[in-house]
């Protein structure tokens, strides 16, 4: 079972447990009553994961350090094993941190993660959808994990599929739908809930340029509607289309924090032999990110049918 996945049958649980308290007379408290206003939406402190096998023991987070302010984006720029992942991981409730501490719109994300899973979405690496059901069946699947309603959850899954360009093929099969659609369908699964703070973790790895800059103008517009985002990449540019704040994290460390236009030009005015220089090294840009998929910036930004 994908990450995605997991997180929608732990909050189904959770929700129905809550439905049972309430049958019973007991009194649950709201999630709104509950959660910390006066903290941003997103803050970590020091947080340690280490993975331990038999032979070894890998630290994939080192007394990590972020904040992220509701309504922002942040981008989380890094190389595969930095840490990107395993943050996500632990924000969004599926992994416990060795040590230190984090909260998440407000919420403890040990303590109160059953409260926190009602208000964040995630949509992971990879596409999470059942391929054999078509993509309208698939969001209806989401809302129904989400306790709504048949109707509503009908109706919600409409609304995405337009939103998202998807309406032609709504009634289709996922198996034959290409990966750009695939993506939009689990970004789309993601947002069922209507949540006030979405993960991305690599959002547009492996799509092609028009497909990349199609997410893009998508993430675009969950941000004017008022999203709350934090967004892994491997990309510099995507970073700096996208984020207001780009953090740099290597080794389960932020090694280094800007705005996008300050993190261009200190990172790529020399090209690949320059080097941003923080307390611990310095760090060359090559090492830390990719550069974005060639001839990106040609691609016009409509997208074409069935992409």
């Amino acid at each position: 079972m994908s990450d995605r996945h997991r997180l929608r049958w732990v909050l189904a649980k959770d929700m129905a447990t809550y439905a049972g308290d309430s049958r019973d007379g007991a009194v649950t408290p709201s999630a709104s009553s509950l959660r910390d206003d006066s903290m941003s939406a997103i803050t970590a402190e020091g947080l340690v994961k280490i993975y331990k096998t038999r032979k070894t023991e890998v630290r994939a987070l080192d007394g990590l350090d972020l904040t992220v302010q509701e309504g922002q984006v942040l981008g989380l720029l890094g190389p595969n094993g930095a840490g990107k992942t395993t943050t996500v991981r632990i924000l969004s409730t599926l992994l416990r941190p060795d040590a230190g501490r984090a909260t998440v719109a407000g919420f403890d994300v040990v303590r109160q993660a059953q409260e926190l899973r009602s208000v964040i979405g995630l949509s992971g690496q990879y596409a999470a959808v059942d391929e054999n059901l078509t993509g309208r069946e698939n969001l209806w699947m989401f809302g129904r994990l989400y306790q709504l309603r048949s109707a509503e959850a009908r109706k919600r899954a409409d609304e995405l599929l337009e939103q998202f360009d998807l309406a032609d093929a709504g009634d289709r099969i996922v198996k034959t739908y290409s990966g750009g659609m695939r993506r939009r369908l689990d970004l789309g699964s993601a947002l069922i809930g209507r949540p006030r703070l979405l993960f991305l973790d690599e959002p547009t790895t492996g799509l092609d340029p028009r497909s990349r800059l199609g997410m893009w103008d998508v993430i675009r517009g969950l941000v004017r509607e008022g999203v709350t985002l934090l967004l892994t990449t491997q990309y510099l540019e995507e970073a700096d289309e996208l984020a207001d704040t780009i953090a740099v994290v290597d080794q389960g460390r932020i090694i280094a924090r800007g705005p996008p236009t300050n993190s261009r030009r200190r990172w790529a005015a020399n090209g690949s032999r320059s080097s941003f220089v923080t307390g611990r090294r310095s760090v060359a840009p090559h090492s830390c990110c990719r550069a974005a998929p060639t001839g990106m910036a040609r691609w016009p930004s409509t997208r074409t049918p069935g992409d």
